[in-house]
């Protein structure tokens, strides 16, 4: 059975593009929520 490089490289590419969207979305609602200026 042959191994393709490639393939195993887009399907690391895509796993790697769909976490950075995750972590994006949750370090902006991380983000949204912080209180710069406590009373």
């Amino acid at each position: 059975m042959s191994e393709d490089p490639l393939g195993y490289k887009a399907e690391a590419d895509a796993a790697l593009d769909g976490l950075a969207l995750r972590l994006r979305r949750l370090l902006q609602e991380a983000a949204s929520r912080l209180d710069p200026f406590p009373p």
